[in-house]
This record gives C-alpha cells, structure tokens and sequence, in this order.
C-alpha cells in the first residue's frame, strides 16, 4: 500500500510538473511595484508636460496608523477623518505608503499617478504655495488616468465596472473641492 501511495504522488508530481512549469512565475509585491509604476510614469510622459521625471528615492510602507500621523505632522486637509493611502514629501523624495496596498489595483496605480505629479511638481520647482493648485493638478492627472484606463479596458471589452467612473466623476471633483476648501480656511 505505501509503495501504491508512493507512485501516486509521482506519478501526480510528474503530470503537474509541467504545468507549473508553465504558470507564470507569482507576482512579488516589489514586481508588481515597479511594474505599476511603469505604467503611472509612462501615462505621465505621455500625457503631460513631465517629460523627464526622476526615480522617487525613498518608498517607505506606513500602517494605517503611521499613515494618518504622518499626515496631521504634514497637516493634509481632512487626515484627522481619513486615512490617506500614500503621501509624497517634497524635498525628501520620498513617498509613504499605506501597508497592504495592492499594486495591481488600477485605484492604486492612479494614486501613484496623483502622488507622482507632486514629485514632477518637486523636481521641476513648481512653489508649494498654493496647495489647491498643486493638488487640483494631481487629482485631475488622476482623473485622465482612470478615464484613460477605463476607455482602453472598454475598447478590450473588459471595462473595470461603474464605481471607475463615477469615482473620475464625482469622487475626484469632491476631493479637489475638499482640499482647496480646506487651504482657505484660517488656520
């Protein structure tokens, strides 16, 4: 009977050996980084006047906690209610982001494209003085991104579904109101 289960297993072993020799190799989460961030920066280049935008130095992962303190010390718009899924420093280029993010979710792939056009805004001296300004641009960066992305899913026939547009529709004009209602009021 053992030698029976023992011939089993090889024979299982050598039908299936093939075929995960075949799979794709799993996806690291630092592969699928740096694959998202292809995506974001070459969207950029494309789509924008940020031609030449340099590596982002420094990728730090942050819990939700840590997230939401690094936020008040950066006194972000609305950090006291929400936790903010990635932060870039300008000056430190260096971007926070939140742990257990996946890089093969479009949103977080046009969070980069968002937090990317602040660090072009960095590199290239645009003044952090009007905060609504700089955010307005990022978020509708954003914006293009998921509609662009949306448009070419459809055009494949596997649109990414309706909360994709209404979050380019309604969420994002709400967040640019947000932030630049915020940076009005006196502190």
């Amino acid at each position: 009977m053992r030698r029976l289960s023992v011939l089993l297993v090889l024979v299982f072993l050598a039908f299936a050996a093939p075929a995960w020799a075949q799979a794709p190799a799993p996806r690291t989460d630092e592969a699928a980084k740096q694959q998202a961030l292809k995506i974001a920066l070459d969207w950029l280049h494309a789509n924008t006047a940020y031609k030449q935008i340099p590596e982002i130095r420094s990728w730090v992962s942050l819990s939700a906690e840590q997230m939401s303190a690094q936020a008040r010390r950066g006194g972000l718009p609305g950090s006291d209610t929400r936790v903010p899924p990635a932060i870039y420093v300008c000056g430190q280029s260096r971007l926070y982001l939140q742990e257990g993010i996946s890089f093969l979710d479009i949103a977080i792939v046009s969070l980069l494209v968002h937090e990317l056009t602040h660090h072009a805004q960095c590199v290239t001296g645009v003044p952090f003085t009007d905060i609504c300004a700089i955010e307005r641009e990022a978020y509708l960066n954003q914006q293009r991104f998921v509609r662009f992305m949306q448009a070419r899913r459809v055009s494949a026939g596997r649109p990414l579904g309706p909360e994709v547009e209404k979050f380019a529709r309604e969420e994002i004009p709400s967040l640019i109101n947000t932030v630049c209602a915020a940076t009005r009021k006196p502190n």
